[in-house]
């Protein structure tokens, strides 16, 4: 089946739904297009979603330890409505998704908040932390608290993915703080396992920490996870959760970690809908090429300077 040309949307709705326990509706813009030149997946978006924050909001936990001018924290305590605008671009099976955060009411140009909520808006990791912080809490969250770290972009398919992605470095942040362990990081997932006919699909959360210990050298993941079975009315609210949890560590037996020692314990859904324990040991080597000649190459060969060519020498 093939379809052609351009579907331009009057009136709908976008349902946010983080991790299928954050559900939101956002109302899509008139005007927005979904254009279609042949394959069906392969369609091209132009959407925009807007979603109002349902209690006016001051824009003061943004500014809170940046300043203690009385003028500027008065001001920055009024509430405005506040608008996450959401824009849905490129192919459908893959969109980029960027967000934007608005409060069209404050006309407090020139202060501190107003100054900082501009900077979000111009920071897509930002204005996507931001954005995660008030679909999921109601209310702006001090910078302080949100990573610098780049997240991962590619592959998203949806708001709530992206979201999921900008927030986990963000928690992680806090997590290190709390506890004062700088080489353990906070991982938070989600999996929904579609079963047979008979069966409700299940909605597994996951929460792990991953260690890098002896200088990097060994890295260890372990964690456990909840199964919530929401969709069957009969078992409707019951939880499942593994308490042995998963378990992953490797031990780099090279410093670049070409060559790693693994070891595993995982439990996963099959096809069949039964949780099934998995476990093992191996070994597993990488190496990066550009060509057959890089694979079989060393990288001190490579580097080894021709006869009658000077050695590189290092800058001082």
């Amino acid at each position: 089946m093939n379809m052609f040309g351009t579907y331009t949307i009057t009136e709908g709705q976008y349902d946010f739904n983080f991790r299928g326990v954050f559900p939101r509706t956002f109302t899509i813009d008139e005007g927005s297009r979904i254009i279609w030149n042949g394959d069906p997946l392969e369609a091209k978006l132009d959407v925009t979603a807007i979603y109002k924050v349902p209690n006016q909001l001051p824009l003061l936990p943004l500014i809170i330890g940046a300043t203690d001018d009385p003028s500027e924290l008065e001001e920055a305590k009024k509430k405005y409505d506040t608008y996450i605008y959401l824009s849905l671009k490129d192919a459908l099976s893959s969109p980029d998704i960027k967000f934007d955060i608005t409060q069209p009411y404050n006309k407090s140009i020139g202060t501190l908040a107003y100054d900082k909520l501009t900077q979000i808006r111009n920071d897509q990791k930002e204005a996507t932390s931001q954005a995660g912080i008030l679909l999921l809490l109601g209310e702006f969250k001090g910078t302080d608290g949100i990573g610098n770290k780049s997240y991962e972009r590619g592959g998203v398919a949806t708001a709530s993915d992206l979201i999921s992605n900008a927030l986990s470095s963000s928690l992680t942040n806090v997590f290190s703080d709390v506890t004062g362990l700088k080489n353990f990081t906070l991982n938070l997932g989600y999996k929904q396992y579609a079963l047979s006919e008979s069966q409700s699909n299940i909605n597994q959360f996951n929460v792990g920490i991953t260690a890098k210990l002896l200088k990097d050298r060994v890295i260890v993941d372990f964690g456990s996870n909840v199964d919530v079975d929401k969709n069957n009315p009969t078992t409707k609210g019951t939880s499942n959760i593994n308490i042995a949890g998963d378990f992953k560590a490797q031990y780099l037996v090279t410093e670049d970690g070409r060559l790693r020692v693994n070891a595993f314990r995982t439990s996963n859904y099959n096809a069949e809908g039964s949780n099934i324990m998995k476990g093992g040991v191996g070994l597993s080597y990488k190496k990066v090429f550009n060509n057959f000649r890089d694979f079989f190459t060393s990288k001190r060969k490579k580097n080894k300077p021709k006869p009658n060519e000077p050695s590189p020498k290092s800058e001082s």
